[in-house]
Order: C-alpha cells, then structure tokens, then sequence
C-alpha cells in the first residue's frame, strides 16, 4: 500500500498549521495577533506591520498551499486524492493543530494550491476576484474567491483538467467558505473587540 497521498494529507495539514503572521505579531508585539485585535494572515501583518512583512507571509503561506499539491504531481498520486491534499493545507491554516480556534482565514494557502492545481489560471481568477473587491467595496476574502474561483473552473474545464482538478479547486476553497461561516461567531478575535 501506498501511504504517500496519506503523508501529503497529513503533512499539508501540518505544515498548514505553521501560521508565519503569527511570528511576525509576537516579533513585533510581542502577543498573538487576536491579541491585537486581528487575523493571523497576510492583510492583518500588512495593516499592523508593513509590506515586506506582509510580502514574507504572503510566500510562506501561499508556499505552503503550492508544496503538497506540487509533490503530488511530481510523485504521480493518484488524482482522486488531490481534493485532499489541496485542501489540507488551508484547512490546517484556519484550524490549526492543537490551536483550532487561532487559525486565520486561509487565502493564501487556497490561492497557492488553486495555483498549484490551475497553472496560470489561477492569476486571471485572482484578478477577476480583485476588480470584484474593489468594485463592491467588501472584505477582499469572499469577494475574491466568490468572483474568481467561477472563472478558474470555467478556464480550467475549457483547458480540459481532470475533473478531480475541478473537485480539489472546489474542496479547497469551500475551506475558506466553511472558515468564513463558521469563524466568526467563535473567534478570539470577537471577543476581544467585544471585550
């Protein structure tokens, strides 16, 4: 038996879990960044830090979205566990181990593996989802995703992908979804503004 679409999940959840806008508040604030008041991400360190910060955790995160789903490829797993693999990575961002509820909303993790997964696609999505949130003037996360995952798939099914290529795309971002609907109400983030 095969056990390396198993350590892909795994891993990527793992590694997933290692949240860099973390370091960056404790290195800067020395406190969590719910401590601040924020999410642990890429525009919480951009707000509160700066741009080179927010640039590093923008890499790492998206990094870590891109690595499973690239060794998936390289090692020829079997394309029935890419849904898995891609949406581990940004599961293991907004719910991470051990520290389930200090997980921050996984946009950059889902865009590297939608990158890994779509090739160059993934930046027309990406652009489409930016326009969006600059039109309608909402938080960028759903904005893009709800724009810009549409004309991924539409792309990638004219490119003719495999369909699990489609269901990873699909699976990883409903992450962010599932993230957005159900981290709000239960956020340290909350009570903190709250309290």
């Amino acid at each position: 038996m095969d056990f390396t679409p198993l350590f892909l999940v795994i891993g990527g959840y793992l590694l997933g879990s290692v949240i860099p806008a973390e370091w960056v508040f404790r290195w800067k604030f020395g406190k969590q960044a719910f401590e601040t008041g924020e999410k642990p991400g890429t525009f919480s360190v951009f707000r509160k830090v700066g741009f080179v910060p927010a640039l590093l955790v923008l890499i790492f995160d998206a990094g870590k979205g891109f690595l499973p789903v690239w060794l998936a490829f390289h090692w020829n797993v079997n394309l029935n566990w890419l849904p898995l693999i891609a949406a581990a990575p940004a599961a293991g961002h907004s719910w991470p181990f051990l520290r389930w509820k200090f997980g921050g909303w996984a946009l950059a993790t889902t865009g590297g593996a939608i990158w890994a997964l779509s090739g160059w696609v993934a930046w027309i999505g990406l652009g489409v989802g930016i326009i969006s949130a600059r039109i309608f003037r909402r938080n960028p996360g759903p904005a893009l995703a709800a724009a810009g995952i549409p004309v991924i798939l539409t792309l990638m099914i004219w490119q003719g992908k495999p369909w699990q290529l489609l269901l990873a795309v699909v699976a990883t971002a409903g992450v962010v979804f599932i993230r957005r609907l159900t981290g709000e109400r239960n956020s340290p983030e909350v009570k903190v503004r709250e309290g």
